[in-house]
């Protein structure tokens, strides 16, 4: 009886030191996988997120290692990829065009280049390249990068809804090209103090929407213009003063856009723009804000300020 009870007593601790070593494990486990993923959600982390209109269900879609600057998302017609922008700490000579699956996978680099948009058949993108080793201007390729062709000098390129134009800027002046005749035409040449950059057509191509500043007042303000004029002036979208991000979105109804103001994405009702919505949910800075085809969520970046 005395060596089953001392066996006995072994065995038990021996099954104690199991358990007690097993939790430990598990705990530890447990503990590492929260770490790994509250690190993986920071708020302020850089990179592409997507987000509900509502604010809700935020999450990373993508961030390319040793990038600090990722910009300029762009969601294609399908509503199924992101094309963006990376770079060191802003420097023109090293921003590249990436794609990636709203899911977060097939993460591909496209080539050199900056403010990339879509083709209406979601098979070409166009971009604004720097230099490096293609000449400076607007480039249309494929999504793989081959098949380039260079379009205009210029940049901050944006393709028509219907595909038949490209809107681009150079030396502050708004221009399109027809892509059927190859004809280029001034929309805009106005007295700006900035690079138009980041603006956007409306759903049904007769306006296009941009921020800048006047020479005359150096006031960032919010500008729509008519494409349908033949000497149209830019009209001014009365919306609060603050700091705003040129980056700029429309709604798929055509009754919003999406601005970056004062660091935080904001919802402008065209209707009522002088009481611009914040976005609910933000901890942190957001900027380059893009609507989804079906209008139902955002895409943004988030970087060094």
């Amino acid at each position: 009886m005395h060596a089953l009870g001392q066996c006995s007593i072994k065995q038990a601790r021996y099954l104690l030191y199991c358990l007690a070593r097993t939790t430990f494990r598990m705990a530890s486990v447990a503990v590492s996988a929260l770490l790994f993923l509250l690190a993986g959600t920071r708020a302020d982390e850089p990179g592409i997120f997507v987000v509900r209109l509502d604010g809700t269900e935020e999450r990373l879609v993508a961030q390319v290692p040793g990038y600090s600057h990722h910009n300029s998302p762009r969601w294609s017609h399908d509503g199924t990829r992101l094309a963006f922008g990376v770079s060191h700490s802003g420097d023109l000579a090293t921003m590249l065009v990436y794609v990636v699956h709203i899911s977060g996978s097939d993460l591909s680099q496209v080539g050199e280049g900056e403010l990339p948009d879509w083709s209406p058949d979601d098979k070409q993108l166009v971009s604004w390249h720097h230099g490096g080793t293609a000449t400076f201007g607007v480039w249309v390729n494929n999504l793989d990068g081959t098949g380039r062709e260079w379009l205009a000098k210029g940049g901050s390129a944006r393709w028509s809804r219907d595909g038949s134009r490209v809107a681009f800027a150079w030396q502050h002046i708004l221009r399109l090209i027809d892509l059927e005749s190859s004809e280029h035409s001034v929309l805009l040449d106005a007295q700006f103090q900035e690079n138009l950059v980041a603006f956007d057509w409306s759903p049904n191509d007769q306006q296009i929407a941009f921020v800048n500043r006047r020479k005359a007042d150096n006031k960032r303000k919010l500008f729509l213009v008519d494409t349908r004029e033949a000497a149209p002036e830019a009209r001014v979208v009365a919306i609060p003063n603050g700091k705003l991000g040129s980056h700029l979105s429309w709604s798929p109804d055509g009754k919003q856009l999406a601005i970056a103001l004062n660091g935080f994405i904001h919802l402008v009702n065209l209707e009522h723009p002088h009481k611009p919505e914040r976005m609910a949910g933000q901890t942190a800075n957001s900027y380059d804000p893009s609507f989804s085809p079906d209008g139902k969520w955002i895409a943004f970046s988030r970087r060094p300020d």
